[in-house]
């Protein structure tokens, strides 16, 4: 991890890479600095979501309605994890936008069958 080893004695850490303190990084200034992606890598990670979430879900969607549940399930599940307080411990800004953007999609199919009833 970015800074272990010039980290003090007394630093809090956990072997597990879920709590990590380090005294000298500086914090983000909010969630979307740290999940910075472009429109491409949005588009080809969205469609590549809104795909798994089609197959765990068992729904039957084209591949642009896969692009479209991942990016807005990305926004839907970043939301509510912040709304809930929960962070991902991933480092890479691309598999945090992948699993976001999966769990939004799993919602949004989930919502949008609780509405055709």
């Amino acid at each position: 991890m970015k800074g272990f080893a010039r980290a003090p004695r007394n630093d809090l850490r956990c072997e597990s890479f879920l709590v990590y303190i380090n005294p000298y990084e500086q914090p983000a200034e909010s969630q979307e600095d740290l999940m910075e992606v472009g429109w491409i890598a949005a588009i080809i990670i969205g469609g590549l979501a809104g795909w798994f979430a089609e197959m765990i879900m068992k729904s039957n969607t084209g591949i642009f309605m896969n692009i479209v549940l991942g990016i807005v399930g990305a926004i839907v599940a970043s939301w509510l994890f912040r709304q809930v307080g929960l962070t991902l411990p991933f480092n890479s800004a691309l598999i945090n936008y992948l699993i976001t953007g999966f769990v939004g999609a799993c919602i949004l199919i989930f919502v949008g069958r609780l509405i055709r009833r």
